[in-house]
């Protein structure tokens, strides 16, 4: 039986210390640098391991969330194109006593 199989069948202490044993032994018998970090890692996160273990409680979904926060959050941002200056709705419109005037062109001859 492996370590992680163990997961919520809630086992005594003393198998569970003895396939953490195995398990660290096996990585460092490998003499594979990574898996001496993977046994290193395990001994950090172990009490987190073991509340696992025994009472099949994770915090995975918030974990989740929260990496996908941060991921999010590191992207960079597209600049923008600068937008040109809005004209103001009033004085640009051709019907607002605001509006510049255009000359009256008279199409009569006999003005």
């Amino acid at each position: 039986m492996g370590l992680l199989a163990t997961a919520r069948t809630r086992p005594d202490r003393e198998l569970v210390r003895d396939l953490l044993y195995r398990f660290c032994r096996r990585c460092a018998d490998a003499g594979l640098p990574e898996l001496q970090r993977l046994a290193t890692t395990v001994e950090t996160w172990w009490p987190e391991i073991l509340a696992l273990l025994c009472t099949g409680i994770t915090n995975a979904g918030s974990e989740g969330t929260n990496r996908v926060i941060k991921t999010v959050a590191r992207e960079p941002t597209v600049p923008q194109p600068r937008q040109p200056a809005l004209t103001h709705p009033l004085r640009d419109h051709p019907a607002s006593p605001w509006a510049p005037r255009r000359p009256l062109i008279s199409l009569s001859p006999h003005l």
